[in-house]
């Protein structure tokens, strides 16, 4: 089954977004709230590892914050095409800001222990996992329909640009003023994007029909596998979260077991990790559709197992750098490619829901690993567990180039028809 191809109004240009106020009003306050959420980000495997001095209990800190996303991830796509998306996301960002402020009352109160922190990330996790879905569907609404594919490459920006800029002043926060400072931080940064988002006016949706929560639930994962443009983008990033974003949460460990390294090191490796994701999100950009979506994603595959290999290959910082910074440009190659791919290919009546099942996929997988990956680090170290999660990636990205055309799917700008499933070609 072919896709249904729609000629757009005109071709827009990389930074066609910026002309538009609302998303650069919304631009901006994300850069400094994702900032100060990876900054938590970091804070917290570095405040348990403390507190435990084990490497499994920085898996479960990840679970606790991440695993909601299996229930509410779906749940939030449904929620999002049903009721309004800026209010989920002001609703959203306000408990996360709650939770953050908590951990900064708990931290100077003298009251944290590893166990009292978990039902915070839960919290936190539940309100993010509606948020990552209700913010991705947000997006288009706030410019013009062909300005769609550049929009989600500049929001791919700013996010990478806040991987690269919130680790490297954690690593300094941590280290001149302690956890608590870092936690105050994230809670108030979200003042930002809560105005922001507030004074917005996004496109209009049509309202979704009522209907049977459930049913709407499971149409849009019968959607998923229907074609291949759809399906893997979910596989990909699944992979993606599975063996090489499961890393990040162990990245205290890695730093104090394997490289011997203080907490500005720490930073540091988050950094070069966002530094190299800024700058190919930046080429990404400006490279628009000149190259094939799929032979970035399918490289970025191959390159990224190259990353983890040489950061489990390594017990030397500068050297574990390089592995980082390989990785961090590796990551934009596969995940802004898919995601792009998956968001021209759906359906608006389905997006909220595959996006949410998409979403799922990888926030889920994150925790899941990283708590493989403790277990696993616990039993046998973590640069072997780093070796071990560089072949498991490196044997899906060959699957992918041999069985899957390598990923030639991705490619294309037609829209995925709803009533009739699609074969592989």
């Amino acid at each position: 089954m072919a896709i249904v191809h729609a000629q757009p109004p005109h071709r827009s240009g990389a930074l066609e977004p910026l002309r538009h106020r609302q998303f650069v009003a919304c631009f901006g306050g994300s850069v400094i709230s994702h900032s100060a959420n990876w900054m938590q980000s970091l804070t917290v495997p570095v405040v348990v590892l403390e507190l435990t001095g084990s490497q499994t209990w920085l898996g479960i800190a990840a679970i606790a914050g991440q695993i909601p996303a299996l229930v509410f991830g779906p749940v939030g796509g449904l929620v999002a095409e049903r009721y309004s998306r800026k209010h989920i996301i002001l609703l959203s960002m306000f408990v996360q800001m709650l939770a953050a402020l908590t951990l900064a009352a708990m931290w100077w109160g003298g009251l944290m222990t590893a166990p009292r922190v978990l039902p915070v990330l839960v919290v936190a996790g539940v309100a993010s996992a509606l948020f990552i879905t209700a913010w991705q569907s947000f997006v288009p609404l706030l410019v013009p329909p062909h300005a769609l594919a550049s929009a989600y490459r500049l929001n791919s920006v700013q996010f990478t640009f806040s991987r690269a800029l919130g680790p490297a002043i954690a690593g300094f926060v941590l280290e001149l003023y302690g956890p608590g400072v870092a936690f105050l931080a994230n809670g108030l940064s979200y003042l930002i994007p809560l105005a922001a988002v507030a004074l917005s006016r996004p496109r209009a949706v049509p309202p979704t029909e009522p209907s049977n929560p459930l049913r709407e639930l499971t149409d849009g994962m019968r959607k998923v596998p229907t074609h291949p443009a759809l399906w893997m983008p979910v596989l990909t990033t699944t992979c993606v979260g599975l063996f090489a974003q499961s890393i990040q949460p162990l990245n205290a460990g890695i730093a104090r077991d394997v490289f011997e390294v203080g907490k500005i090191e720490l930073g540091l490796m988050g950094a070069a990790f966002g530094a190299s994701s800024l700058i190919m999100s930046v080429a990404l950009a400006l490279i628009g559709d000149r190259v094939r979506r799929s032979a970035m994603a399918q490289a970025g595959l191959l390159v990224y197992a190259l990353g983890l290999m040489v950061v489990g290959a390594t017990t030397s910082f500068q050297v574990g750098l390089i592995g980082y910074l390989i990785m961090g440009m590796s990551h934009v190659m596969v995940q802004v490619n898919i995601s792009t791919s998956m968001q021209i290919h759906v359906d608006e009546r389905f997006r909220a829901r595959v996006t949410s099942i998409y979403l799922t996929g990888l926030i889920a997988a994150i925790p899941v690993g990283a708590l493989i990956g403790g277990l696993i680090g616990d039993w046998i170290g973590l640069q072997a567990t780093v070796r071990i999660f560089a072949g498991m990636l490196g044997l899906y990205a060959l699957i992918t180039l041999l069985f899957f055309h390598g990923l030639r799917p991705l490619d294309g700008s037609g829209t995925v028809p709803i009533d009739e499933p699609a074969h592989d070609p």
